[in-house]
């Protein structure tokens, strides 16, 4: 398997988890959100800051050249 192969699994499998966690609305779904995004950042650390500076960027109107990591 390759790096790319490994990603693409985790993400099928965040993906997954995310469907099952929300689709029940309630406290439930929030805390599973929550331990969703705990999920991510452990296994991609500054995965999660990284679209929040970019959305922050966006709305104070500033352009960033994003380079993604595949």
């Amino acid at each position: 398997m390759t790096d790319t192969d490994i990603a693409k699994g985790v993400a099928a499998q965040m993906w997954e988890l995310a469907e099952v966690l929300l689709s029940q609305p309630g406290s439930d779904s929030r805390a599973g959100l929550g331990q969703l995004v705990r999920e991510i950042e452990a296994s991609h650390p500054g995965f999660i800051p990284r679209p929040k500076a970019v959305n922050d960027a966006g709305r104070l109107e500033l352009t960033l050249e994003v380079a993604t990591a595949h």
